[in-house]
Order: C-alpha cells, then sequence, then structure tokens
C-alpha cells in the first residue's frame, strides 16, 4: 500500500510522505509532481515541452525518465502510472490527498494563501508559468464558488459569523466584487461588528483607488453610510471656511494647553514635541495653541507679543479660532518667539537660533556686547557633521553658558514661549544646544517643537532623554480616519454652495489618505470651483491644479524660490530671475494669491516662504535637471557676489551647496578652501587652538581637510586656479604640522606653497606661509631664524620700517616677543605698544581683535618680568586674561593663565597658584593643545608636590617631559629640568622617598 501522501498546492506548495516533509533533489521533479497534483493526467510530449523546452528531443525524455524516478523514491513508489510509452497518470488507485481537491474552508488569511503554487519557480520556467497563471484563475474562481456556497448555506442558518469568514475569504481571491463586499458588510451590521464594516467598506476603497482608479458604486456607500449612522459617529460643528476652522486634535490641543498654563501660573511645566508626517496638521495645532494664548492674555489686557526669527523665514502668524481651554495668565507679558529650521542646514550649526537672540540682544541692548555670535560663527564653520573635540568643545560649553545666561535674564521680565519647526532639518549642533537650554530649567521658558516622524539621532536622544527626566510631553499626531475625514468634509463645506454626493466624498477622502495638508487643498479647490467635485485628484494633480491659471513667468518665479536652501528675500529672487520691480512685485503677488508664497519682513528684508514644504518639493522635483544645475549656479553666483561684499563665512555655505548641485567642482572647491582656511587662520597662531588628538582619533582638522579632499576628487583638471588652491592645502597641511610637532613634514608642505606663490605674486599668502615658518623658529626656540624670517616678513609687508597690511598688529608683536626672547625688554616694550595701538579701534568691529590683544599683553608682562618688574607683570597678565575671556576660548587662554600662575607662585600666592594653573591643564586637555602644555604640567607637578600631595607629581612631570620633547623647544626643556630638579631636591619629596 502506498504510503499517506499529502500534497499542498495552495500557498507555498510542500510534499508529505507518511508524516514527514519530502526534499526532491530536483526541482523539476518537484514541479512535475505538482503538475500532475493538478492535471491528473498527461503526455510525456508535453512534460518535455513545458520543463524542457530548449532541449533536443533525447535529452529531453532523459531528464524527464530521471525527474520520474525521483518522485517514486522520494514520494512513493505506486504514485504515477505510465500505462504506456506516451503517457503519465497519478494513481487514483493510490492513497492520498491535496488540499486543493479537499474544498474544504482554508485557514488563509492572505491571497497567496489561495493562490496555486504561490512563488514556486525554477530555472527555464517560462512555459510552466504560463500553464501555472491560466491554473491560478482557474483554481481561484473554483474556490471562490466554493466558499460563496458555504456562506450562502450558512446565512440560511442564521450563522452570521462563520458566513463572514467564508466571505473574508472570497475578499482574498476577488477584493472587487462589490456585491460580495456588501453582504460581508451586512453580516458585521447584524452582529452590530461596525468597526469591521466599516475597515471592510475602507479597504475596497483603497484598492478601487490605487488599482483601478474608480471608487465604489452608489450601492455599496449608501450601506456604508447607513452603518456610519448606527455607530452614532456623525458629529455637528459650526465652521467658517477651511483655512480656519479647527478639527478633531481636541486631547491634544488640551495637553498643551495644561502646559502652557502651568508655565503661566508659574507651575511646574513640560515643553513640548508635536510629531507627525508632512501635511498632517502639526503647524496648525501650533496656531492654534499661539491663539489660545493670544486670546487669554489679550483678554486680560496683559502686553502680548508674537515675532518670528529674523532669519527662520518664517511668515506673519495667523490666528485661528479662539481658544476652547481656560488659561489663566499669569501677570508676566508673555512673548512668543518663532523659527523654523531648513532642508540642507547641515553647513549652518545654530542658524535657527540667530534671530531670536539677535531679537533678545537688541532688547537688553547688548548686541555690540555679546559673545554669541562669535561663538555660533566659529562653530559655523565647522563643516557638515562635525563632532566637537578640543577647542570646539570649549566654545560650545562657553556659547551654551552664553546662551543660557541671556534666556534667563530676558525671561525674567516676561514669560517665553520658544516655538521651533521642523526639527527633522535641524542641524545637529542646534538641536543638542536646544537640548541643554531645555536642561537647565530655565524659569518662564517654554519650548514647543514639531518633527517629522523621521530617523534622526540628536531628536531621539532628546525624546530619551526628554521621557526618562520627565520633562517633554510627545503629541503624535496620526492621519484622521475615514470616519474623521468625512466629517472634516462636511463640516468644510457646510456654509459652501457646493453639495459633495457621497461618492465624490468618498473619493476625496480616499485620495487625501487621511492627511489633513490634502483634505484642505481639496476644499478649497472644491469651494473654489477650481475643480468639478466629480475629478478624481491624485497628490500630483493637486499640486498642478493649485498652479492652474498662473503665468510661465509666475512659475519661473516660483521654480527659483524652490531651490533656494531656506526662503529667499526679495533681493535674492529679483537676482535670479532678472525681472524688474514692477513685473516682480505682480508676480509675487500672483503666487500669494494662489495659496504658494507668504510673505514676511525682517526690518527692511521681504521674506518668502511656501505655505508648505510638499510644495517647494513638488515644484523642485518638477524643474528639468538642466535647468535646475542652471539656477543653482546662479544662485550660487548671487551668494558669490554676496560674499564678495560682506565677506562673511556664514555665506559660504550657500556658495558650496549651490555650486555642488550645478556640478561646478571648481568652485565647490575654491569655497571649500576659502572655508576651511577663514575657519583655520588666526591672527595670533600660536595662540590658537591645535585640536591635536594625541591618542589618533579623528579632529576637526581633520574633517575640514576631508571636505576640501573630497572636493578636489571630483576635479579632473588641473589649471594655474586650481593649482593655486592646491597649494594653499599644502599652506593649511603644513601649519597644521608645525603646530603639532612635525616639523620636517610641515616645512616640506610650506617650502612647496611659498615657491608657488612667489610664482605667482602671492604677497598675503606668502605672508602666512612665513608666519608658519615664524611659529615653527619660535616653537623650537631658534632665534637667529626667528630674526631672520621677521625681516623677510617686513620687507614683504612694505619694508622693515613701515609694514602695511592686515597682519600690521602681527609683525609688531612678533617683534616684540622676539626682542623679549633676546633680552632687549625695552625695545619689546615699544614694539608691543604698536601693537596694540593698532589692535584697540579694531575690538569694537572684530570681536576676535580681544584675543589677539591677550596674546600681545601676555609678551609685554613677559618682558616686564625679564626687568624685574613683577608687581606690574602680573598686573598685565591680568589684564590678558579679561582679554582672553572677552573672545573665543582657545588654548592662548590656557597659555595666559599659566603665566598668571607663574607671577602668582612668585608673588607666593601657592592657592591662587594652583588654582589658576589647574585650570589651565584643564582646558589644555579638552583643546588637545600642546605648545606651552610642558611649562603647565611642570609647574603643576611642582604645586601639588608643594601642597604634599604626592600621588600624581610623577605622571604631571611625566607629561612635562613628554610634551617638551615633542615640542622641541629648548626654553620648555630647560624649564622642565629645572622644575624636576627642584621637586628632586624638595625636602618633602625626599622624605617620601625614604619612607
Amino acid at each position: 500500500m502506498v504510503p499517506a501522501i499529502e500534497i499542498k498546492l495552495l500557498g507555498i506548495p510542500s510534499v508529505q510522505a507518511g508524516g514527514k516533509p519530502v526534499n526532491m533533489t530536483l526541482k523539476k521533479a518537484e514541479a512535475i509532481l505538482y503538475f500532475m497534483a493538478v492535471e491528473i493526467s498527461t503526455t510525456r510530449d508535453t512534460l518535455c515541452r513545458i520543463f524542457w523546452p530548449d532541449s533536443d528531443t533525447e535529452y529531453a525524455r532523459r531528464s524527464l525518465r530521471n525527474a520520474l524516478y525521483l518522485i517514486r523514491k522520494h514520494v512513493a513508489e505506486d504514485l504515477l502510472t505510465m500505462p504506456n510509452h506516451s503517457s503519465v497518470h497519478l494513481n487514483k488507485e493510490a492513497i492520498w490527498r491535496c488540499d486543493l481537491w479537499e474544498m474544504e474552508p482554508v485557514q488563509a488569511v492572505t491571497r497567496e494563501d489561495l493562490t496555486l503554487l504561490s512563488g514556486f519557480s525554477f530555472k527555464e520556467d517560462e512555459f510552466f508559468q504560463e500553464w501555472l497563471v491560466d491554473q491560478q484563475r482557474s483554481v481561484q474562481q473554483r474556490i471562490f464558488e466554493h466558499h460563496k456556497k458555504i456562506a450562502v448555506q450558512l446565512e440560511e442558518d442564521d450563522d452570521y459569523v462563520e458566513a463572514a469568514k467564508a466571505r473574508e475569504k472570497m475578499t482574498l481571491i476577488d477584493a472587487y466584487d462589490e456585491e460580495n463586499i456588501r453582504a460581508l458588510m451586512s453580516l458585521y451590521l447584524r452582529t452590530a461588528e461596525y468597526n469591521h464594516a466599516i475597515e471592510v467598506y475602507q479597504r475596497l476603497m483603497r484598492t478601487m483607488k490605487d488599482e483601478l482608479g474608480v471608487v465604489p458604486d452608489s450601492d455599496t456607500t449608501r450601506l456604508y453610510d447607513k452603518i456610519l449612522e448606527l455607530k452614532g459617529k456623525e458629529t455637528s460643528q459650526t465652521t467658517a471656511s477651511p483655512k480656519t476652522y479647527f478639527f478633531g486634535r481636541y486631547d491634544e490641543l488640551t495637553a498643551i494647553e495644561e502646559e502652557v498654563y502651568n508655565l503661566l501660573e508659574n507651575h511646574h511645566h513640560r515643553h513640548v514635541l508635536i510629531t507627525g508626517e508632512a501635511g498632517i496638521g502639526k503647524t496648525t495645532l501650533v496656531e492654534r495653541v499661539v491663539s489660545a494664548v493670544e486670546a487669554q492674555v489679550k483678554e486680560s489686557g496683559i502686553p502680548y507679543e508674537h515675532a518670528y526669527g529674523h532669519e527662520s523665514g518664517k511668515g506673519v502668524g495667523k490666528t485661528i479660532g479662539n481658544s476652547s481651554g481656560q488659561l489663566h495668565p499669569h501677570k508676566l507679558p508673555v512673548k512668543i518667539m518663532r523659527a523654523a529650521a531648513y532642508p540642507m542646514e547641515h553647513d549652518l550649526p545654530y542658524r535657527i537660533f540667530r534671530g531670536i537672540l539677535r531679537e533678545m540682544l537688541e532688547e537688553l541692548g547688548e548686541v555690540g556686547t555679546s559673545r554669541i555670535f562669535g561663538f555660533a560663527d566659529q562653530a559655523a564653520t565647522a563643516l557638515a557633521s562635525q563632532g566637537l573635540e578640543g577647542d570646539e568643545r570649549i566654545r560650545y560649553e562657553d556659547m551654551v553658558a552664553e546662551v543660557s545666561d541671556l534666556l534667563s535674564r530676558y525671561a525674567q521680565r516676561r514669560n517665553v514661549i520658544l516655538i521651533f519647526e521642523d526639527l527633522h532639518w535641524g542641524q545637529t549642533h542646534s538641536i543638542n544646544l536646544l537640548l541643554e537650554l531645555i536642561r537647565e530649567h530655565l524659569k518662564n521658558v517654554m519650548v514647543v517643537m514639531t518633527s517629522r516622524d523621521v530617523k534622526s539621532k540628536a531628536l531621539d536622544f532628546m525624546t530619551a532623554c526628554g521621557a526618562k527626566e520627565k520633562w517633554l510631553l510627545r503629541v503624535p499626531l496620526a492621519r484622521f480616519s475615514a470616519v474623521e475625514a468625512r466629517q472634516f468634509l462636511k463640516n468644510g463645506l457646510r456654509n459652501s454652495s457646493v453639495i459633495l454626493d457621497e461618492a465624490a466624498m468618498s473619493r476625496y477622502i480616499e485620495a487625501s489618505e487621511g492627511n489633513t495638508l490634502l483634505l484642505r487643498e481639496y476644499l478649497d479647490l472644491i469651494n473654489e470651483g477650481t475643480i468639478d467635485k466629480l475629478d478624481t485628484l491624485k497628490f500630483e494633480e493637486l499640486m498642478q491644479s493649485k498652479l492652474i491659471g498662473l503665468s510661465e513667468p509666475a512659475l519661473r518665479v516660483a521654480d527659483v524660490a524652490a531651490l533656494f536652501m531656506e526662503s529667499p528675500d526679495y533681493e535674492a529672487i529679483q537676482a535670479i530671475s532678472a525681472y524688474e520691480d514692477v513685473e516682480l512685485v505682480d508676480l509675487i503677488e500672483a503666487l500669494r494669491g494662489a495659496g504658494i508664497l507668504e510673505e514676511s519682513v525682517d526690518g527692511e528684508r521681504l521674506i518668502y516662504h511656501f505655505t508648505h514644504q510638499k510644495l517647494k518639493d513638488y515644484l523642485a522635483e518638477q524643474i528639468s535637471a538642466t535647468r535646475r544645475r542652471i539656477l543653482h549656479k546662479k544662485i550660487a553666483d548671487y551668494y558669490e557676489h554676496l560674499y564678495a561684499q560682506r565677506a562673511s563665512v556664514s555665506v559660504l555655505p550657500y556658495v558650496i551647496h549651490h555650486s555642488r548641485l550645478a556640478s561646478d567642482a571648481r568652485r565647490e572647491y575654491r569655497y571649500r578652501v576659502i572655508y576651511g582656511r577663514r575657519y583655520l587662520d588666526r591672527w595670533h597662531e600660536v595662540f590658537s587652538g591645535q585640536n591635536t588628538d594625541l591618542e589618533g582619533g579623528l579632529t576637526l582638522e581633520d574633517k575640514i581637510m576631508q571636505s576640501i579632499d573630497e572636493a578636489r576628487s571630483r576635479l579632473d583638471a588641473k589649471d594655474d586656479l586650481i593649482a593655486s588652491y592646491d597649494h594653499e592645502v599644502f599652506y593649511m597641511r603644513g601649519r597644521r604640522a608645525i603646530r603639532e610637532g612635525r616639523y620636517a613634514d610641515g616645512l616640506e608642505a610650506i617650502d612647496k606653497a611659498i615657491r608657488h606663490f612667489e610664482i605667482h605674486h602671492c604677497e598675503d599668502l606668502l605672508e602666512l606661509c612665513l608666519l608658519q615658518k615664524i611659529y615653527y623658529a619660535i616653537q623650537t626656540g631658534k632665534l637667529t631664524l626667528f630674526d631672520e624670517l621677521l625681516s623677510e616678513l617686513g620687507h614683504l609687508m612694505g619694508g622693515p620700517g613701515e609694514p602695511t597690511g592686515d597682519l600690521i598688529h602681527v609683525f609688531w608683536r612678533l617683534k616684540g616677543l622676539h626682542a623679549t626672547l633676546s633680552g632687549d625688554s625695552e625695545s619689546a616694550q615699544n614694539y608691543l605698544m604698536m601693537a596694540l595701538q593698532y589692535l584697540e579701534p579694531l575690538t569694537e568691529a572684530q570681536p576676535r581683535a580681544h584675543s589677539a590683544i591677550a596674546a600681545t599683553l601676555n609678551y609685554l608682562a613677559m618682558a616686564y618680568e625679564s626687568e624685574g618688574r613683577y608687581d606690574e607683570a602680573f598686573h598685565t597678565y591680568t589684564r590678558a586674561l579679561e582679554e582672553a575671556e572677552l573672545s573665543l576660548p582657545s588654548n592662548g587662554l590656557a597659555l595666559i593663565l599659566t603665566n598668571l600662575s607663574l607671577a602668582k607662585f612668585r608673588q607666593g600666592r601657592m592657592d591662587q597658584s594652583l588654582e589658576t594653573i589647574v585650570r589651565a591643564v584643564e582646558i589644555f586637555e579638552l583643546t588637545k593643545s600642546i605648545w606651552g602644555r610642558a611649562k603647565a604640567e611642570a609647574h603643576l607637578a611642582r604645586l601639588i608636590d608643594i601642597a604634599d600631595i604626592p600621588e600624581s607629581v610623577d605622571e604631571h612631570l611625566c607629561r612635562a617631559r613628554d610634551f617638551a620633547q615633542l615640542m622641541g623647544n629648548p626654553y620648555e626643556i630647560r624649564f622642565v629640568q629645572e622644575v624636576e630638579a627642584e621637586i628632586r631636591s624638595h625636602p618633602a619629596h625626599l622624605n617620601r622617598i625614604e619612607t
């Protein structure tokens, strides 16, 4: 007797013999078995033609014999019979089972589960697949009719639950059979399973819309409406227009209003993050919250302001309705300040804060004195996605402290609600700064944020911190359900002369997929008569409908605006579009009237932004590749012109971005070099943060050079201009190598740059190269070379007696340092006083001048010390420290602190000296800088030895020796040796050795 054979043909096929799976060694043998289970009987020629169509007759027949042998071997000897040489039969006398012929209700959850041989294939199976497609249709029709017969019988027996199960299987086979759909919805209606019935209709709507472009017929729609009525979901709401009425989101609104109430009542409040996809209603909810605050505080007579950050690009806010929440404003005035992030902000850290911070500073009268924008400008030049290390970490920490202090002082006299929209585009450092400010728990300050549901490490970390530390209210917005969308449309048309029939309404609901933006746009177009109520619009068609009636010039202006990194102003649009004032004003007005652009005012600037990011994205995508490159080139030209006028580093990321998108590799490389050099260049190189990672990690400077190298790799040709920038890169690499003590590499790179700049008469770059060699001479203590290079620099700058140029104060400061090191303190003081005369007028316009003044005062104090004028030196070091702290922190601050600690040491102020040198070493460690580090470590070792803290004396001495050897400076080496000898001879040290 044949073992019990079970063949599964529906869904993923399989074979079992005696309750165990059968694994064929030949895929075609398995396919032949399935073929026979369906056909029962066939000919050998048919099998050869289907399974070996490209083989000769002899090979095909031999292969068929092998396959039939494998079936008999692995499944059952008598399963197949061959009564003659031409035919093959499935043995009807054998004991076997096959799910295809059972025809009982199948446990299926997907269409694939009821599909014959779902997903089965093998090599060279073209003819087999043709046969299979025909069979799948036939089999599914038989299964459909079988379950329909069962369902009808169950309905007659009043077994509605089981009947519904049978009809659900029918929908898996034919999702478009509305007769079956209505029968299934009626079954759920009879069992009061309204949600199931609604889900069946919505599934039908999606399937028909996506695959056929039609909607259910009127009978199905009427039944759907009847179910909605019975479910009691119809509600009423008096509304004005689709642009101004607020629908749904009441739970979310109430939760946010409660936090605002807590802020105004001076209770503990949480900050808010509203999340959801584009067009889901995040901005509308924010506007509703703003309206709630505005209505309540104005009703109470309390001063109120609602302002957008100057650089946010957002338009004037709109008031939407009246708040239903009961807010009781605090006696303090309320200030709402808003800003928005934009795509491609990677090169613009902290941009989102600039407008808000500037407005605060203006109100407090501190614009000219604040260091905040100095910090931000320095950080902005650190290219995209770079981490904060060394010198940058200090700047970042100081900026957090500065911004926190400003916001705290600003909020002393008002409640401040900061609204940051579209944070999914925010630069990582900006989001991190916002997180730091929130964690300060500043009084009278609340932050409301919006973001799309996207993957962002910075936002994810902020959300996790907010949840863990319990200061964040996260408000996720989901799409409207079909029921909510239907009510939304009905409310929006309540006061309209347009009456939508149910079929058209269903089509709009399905087309919108519950997205609020699309629903509002549909309502606008219907009310305006722009589209016929029976039209079916896809998203692209909806976007196109907003452009109907606009002239070609207006569309060209919209294209230009769509390609800017952030919202352009009038001047920028005019520069690119080249229209005259009168014509351009009319074109922009047309775009505003069509609901495409909105206008905001920032001082004397008119800024234009799109009413929704989706619209901007759509317009940008429609521009041809050729035209897009041309427009990006024009925008890059515009920003390049701005840079030539203003020389502002903050403009460079725009030039680089648009040059890259214009495929202008030459310009991109040029401005990446300029950008990197502007960041890395300092007036006082010896005092700059060196950002060296002694453990071999990637540093900020590494990343700047990487971005330059990547831009260079996109250039094939090399001409004189490219060669010039290549040599600027040599200069940058040489400068770094010298600062890090890799003198041979550094001097080689600098000399290459010098040869090129001499040939091409690039005097300004020659000056910078000579400065690097001077710094080499300073670091290695080569006074003769120092003097020779200074003379060469003086001649280059116009002569030894009357040097001129931007580096004049640097020249006199270095002359003063050389004189100090040479023992000519009188000349040193004269030179340094001349440097100060050039520097002091620059401090108001150029905050970095403070750090140059600090370096000059530091050298002046050294000159006083060489004459034994220690009190005067101490006071001058103190002045240098004050100037250094007015500027951006760097290792220059650590050098001054080291010298100040030594001055205090000489005055016998041991505790103060120790406190000061500890701070200096901390800054050295953070900046990873090495110039002057040996001196600081040695002095710290001496002080902790005197303080009888023996545990770390040897550790600091070891570091001092290592840094001194690395720099190769004889003065530092000698200082370390003297301090070490002093420590070794100290009585306390000798006692410890004896112990």
